[in-house]
């Protein structure tokens, strides 16, 4: 998607486009790798089957979300 905007896209706004969709793509990514960690952190596992257990509060789910 990164080349394709940058390639195709408009000519004044494809480079502002692309770094969006880079920063966008970045930061969705490291949100979700940090939620990973706090789960693995508190749980000890990443196991799904193990997760699906584990009494998680409304709130943490909400934050983790």
């Amino acid at each position: 998607m990164f080349f394709l905007i940058g390639w195709y896209g408009g000519r004044n706004r494809k480079i502002h486009a692309a770094y969006q969709l880079f920063l966008y793509t970045l930061f969705g990514s490291l949100f979700l790798f940090l939620a990973l960690i706090v789960i693995e952190v508190e749980a000890g596992t990443t196991d799904y089957q193990l997760l699906l257990t584990l009494p998680i509060s409304i709130n943490r789910q909400l934050i983790l979300w």
